[in-house]
């Protein structure tokens, strides 16, 4: 089940929620207030848990098959400067792990806990 409003309550307010069930279970709840406190600053928030099943291959074969779970969350901070440039802080804390099913995990797959982005840019 999945559900996406793009404009909430009238005010562009931004909410998603997803939930899987069955041999694993995958969810996750968004939200964005992009006018906080009828102010030009933007809060959000994300929470989840996802579940993928992932294939690396070499040309057409089959080299790796691993089950990927994300478990995370995130908050959001936006200020509108001016009108062309907005200012971003997201704050990301996620942990990744991996159950390999047949094969190796290709190089450069990491596991473990992040923290990170940090965002600057113009609308």
């Amino acid at each position: 089940a999945s559900i996406e409003e793009m404009n909430l309550f009238g005010g562009g307010q931004k909410v998603e929620a997803k939930l899987e069930l069955g041999g694993r279970t995958t969810y996750k709840l968004a939200f964005l207030e992009p006018w906080l406190a009828g102010t030009p600053t933007s809060f959000g928030f994300e929470v989840y848990d996802i579940s993928t099943r992932k294939k690396d291959k070499e040309e057409e074969e089959i080299i790796a098959e691993y089950d990927e779970e994300r478990l995370g969350g995130k908050i959001i901070f936006g200020r509108k400067i001016s009108d062309s440039v907005k200012l971003g802080l997201e704050l990301k804390s996620e942990r990744v792990s991996h159950e390999i099913i047949s094969g190796t995990l290709p190089e450069g797959t990491n596991e473990g806990f992040t923290v990170k982005r940090y965002k600057f840019g113009r609308l």
